[in-house]
C-alpha cells in the first residue's frame, strides 16, 4: 500500500473489511445447518486477492469476487 493514493488505501481497506464481513455472514447463515465455519484469509491474501480479481474480471462485482473466494476458500479447507 506504500505508494498509493490515499483514496486508493482507504478503498482497499473497506473492501477488506467487506469480504470479512461477508464471511461472518455466510458463517452465521450457515451456523444453524451444523455448517462449520470458514476462516476468512489474512488481510494481506484479501488485498492479493482483490487486486487480481479486479484486474482478471474489472467489471465482476465485490459480491460476486467474494462469493467465489468463500466457496474456493471452503473447498480448500475441505468443508
Amino acid at each position: 500500500m506504500a505508494g498509493q493514493d490515499p483514496a486508493a488505501i482507504v478503498d482497499e481497506l473497506m473492501m477488506v473489511s467487506w469480504i470479512q464481513g461477508f464471511f461472518n455472514g455466510m458463517n452465521v447463515m450457515r451456523a444453524g445447518n451444523g455448517v462449520l465455519a470458514v476462516e476468512p484469509p489474512d488481510s494481506a491474501s484479501l488485498r492479493e486477492f482483490i487486486d487480481r480479481s479486479c484486474k482478471d474480471k474489472p467489471t465482476s462485482s465485490i459480491l460476486d469476487a467474494s462469493i467465489q473466494l468463500y466457496v474456493s476458500t471452503e473447498r480448500k479447507a475441505g468443508k
